[in-house]
């Protein structure tokens, strides 16, 4: 049980604000941290502003004599992968009312990676043991993140990756952003019994604004506010100002249901949702207008210097229901 409550974090490229690594033992079992609590911090130009990380165990095939040569090349080399299993859970961990942030001007700083990378708010690699006691990442304010260089991330608010299973990411804000949300497969080195378990992830995506989700760099899936490799769900989300809803990678099911799609550069039309079966992406409402929008105002900045904030037309305008006098 960890408690990171009422911190700041800043300008440490290349590094974690706050990381949670279960680690495995001796006797290869693996450690479970329940009831991490990540509470009202404040991170700005970190590398990576949470991560759940794993210390996986990979072993090489040791029947393929050049995988005993090159350690190294385990991942790389055809049939060499002999297990990778993640290390253990992080049941009942709340990420909540933090704001994670990179300044304007900070990333050109990096010289395109060579003085530190930036890659993402969020890097999730582990996740929950069960649906009833997920990870949850509620109520925080993500805003700045880009790819730089070679870097390893991408400029996500939230790389969803390996073994993350049983995450609700709910109502957060995320914009100015270069990517939104990015949900990987396992990688190469992969038991198959976890590959089986990919439909039962249980990721889901409801409730968040998405503003101002650009392209920036021109690079790969740069400007899509969902990229899923594998499968999930993304529900009741307002998305506004941003160049494409969601890329699908190979044959993965993302399901983009009823969610409030305005102001879209890509949509409608076919880029809306890339390379997407349409029974999978259905119901999302593009009708609005600008006389139908109205601004969205919170407080940034929470510690270190508090101020409002506005995100211009960002929300459907609530029509007020009728009321019949007796």
């Amino acid at each position: 049980k960890n408690l990171f409550r009422n911190t700041t974090h800043a300008d440490t490229n290349d590094l974690i604000g706050v990381s949670i690594t279960p680690v495995e033992t001796a006797e290869e079992q693996p450690y479970e941290t329940h009831n991490n609590k990540v509470l009202h911090n404040e991170m700005v130009n970190m590398g990576i502003g949470v991560g759940i990380t794993d210390d996986v165990a990979v072993w090489c095939n040791p029947e393929i004599e050049e995988c005993l040569h090159d350690e190294s090349n385990c991942c790389s080399a055809i049939n060499c992968c002999g297990s990778y299993t993640p290390t253990g859970f992080v049941d009942n961990t709340l990420i909540a009312h933090n704001d994670i942030y990179v300044e304007a001007g900070y990333i050109e700083s990096l010289n395109d990676g060579s003085r530190g990378c930036i890659e993402n708010a969020f890097d999730i690699k582990i996740g929950a043991s069960d649906s009833q006691h997920p990870v949850v990442i509620r109520d925080n304010n993500v805003w700045g993140y880009r790819k730089v260089g070679n870097c390893g991330g991408s400029g996500e608010a939230f790389n969803i990756q390996k073994f993350a299973k049983n995450i609700a990411i709910e109502r957060n804000l995320v914009f100015d952003q270069e990517r939104g949300l990015r949900l990987e497969g396992y990688g190469c080195c992969v038991a198959d019994e976890y590959i089986t378990d990919r439909p039962t992830r249980h990721v889901r995506v409801e409730d968040n604004l998405f503003y101002n989700i650009d392209n920036y760099s021109d690079s790969e899936h740069s400007g899509n506010v969902f990229i899923a490799a594998t499968d999930g769900h993304a529900e009741n989300n307002y998305v506004s100002h941003g160049h494409r809803l969601v890329s699908i990678i190979g044959a993965a099911r993302y399901n983009v249901l009823n969610n409030q799609i305005m102001n879209m550069s890509n949509f409608p039309g076919p880029a809306y949702c890339m390379d997407s079966p349409a029974n999978l992406c259905r119901s999302n409402n593009c009708s609005y207008t600008e006389d139908c929008m109205i601004d969205y105002r919170f407080t940034i900045k929470q510690i270190t210097n508090p101020q409002p904030f506005v995100l211009v037309n960002a929300l459907k305008k609530q029509i007020p229901p009728v009321v019949i006098e007796q």
